[in-house]
C-alpha cells in the first residue's frame, strides 16, 4: 500500500507499466480470496494503485480503470471514479452521486472528493443539498470544497428592505 501510494505522489510516468500490472494482478486475485480480511487488504490496494495511476496521469490506464466502476467494493468504485475525473473522463459521474447518498460516512466523503475531481456541473445539485442537509461537518465542508472547484458561486442573501418611518 505504501509503495503504491508513493509511487503515486512521485508522479513518475515510468511506473505506471508496473503499476497497471500490480491492478491486473489484485483484481484478479481478489476474486478467489475468501478470507474478509484478504478482500479488504486487497480492495485497499486496488485503490491506492487507481489514485497512483491518477496522481501520474496515466490516460492508457482509462479503460481498466473504467472496469472498476462496476466493482462491488464502494471505496473501490469511488477511487475508480475520482481517478477518471482527474483524467477528464466524467464516465465515473453516475456512481459518485449514487453513492454521495450512502449511510456511511467515509464513502459520503469519499463521494463528494470524487464529484469535485470529476468536475462536471451536473453534480453541484448533489453537493448543494449535502451542503445544506449534511450533520456530519467534515462532509459539509468538502461539499463546499467541491461545489467551490466547480464554479459554484453560494446564493446571495436577497437584501432586506426597511420601512421609512412617518
Amino acid at each position: 500500500l505504501m509503495s503504491a501510494h508513493a509511487l503515486g505522489k512521485i508522479g513518475d510516468a515510468k511506473a505506471a507499466p508496473a503499476i497497471k500490472d500490480a491492478l491486473s494482478v489484485s483484481v484478479e486475485e481478489i476474486k478467489n480470496e475468501k478470507e474478509p480480511y484478504r478482500q479488504g487488504q486487497y480492495n485497499r490496494l486496488i485503490s491506492e494503485l487507481v489514485k497512483s495511476l491518477g496522481e501520474m496521469k496515466d490516460k492508457s490506464s482509462e479503460g481498466k480503470i473504467e472496469e472498476l466502476l462496476k466493482n462491488d467494493e464502494k471505496s473501490v468504485k469511488l477511487a475508480a471514479a475520482s481517478t477518471l475525473g482527474k483524467l477528464g473522463n466524467k464516465s465515473g459521474i453516475s456512481v459518485a452521486k449514487e453513492l454521495a447518498n450512502d449511510k456511511d460516512d467515509t464513502i459520503r466523503m469519499q463521494a463528494v472528493e470524487a464529484l469535485g475531481n470529476i468536475g462536471d456541473a451536473s453534480a453541484i445539485p448533489v453537493l448543494e443539498k449535502m451542503f445544506n442537509t449534511e450533520t456530519n461537518n467534515n462532509i459539509k465542508e468538502s461539499a463546499r470544497t467541491a461545489l467551490y472547484k466547480l464554479g459554484w458561486k453560494p446564493p446571495q442573501p436577497k437584501p432586506v428592505k426597511k420601512e421609512m418611518k412617518k
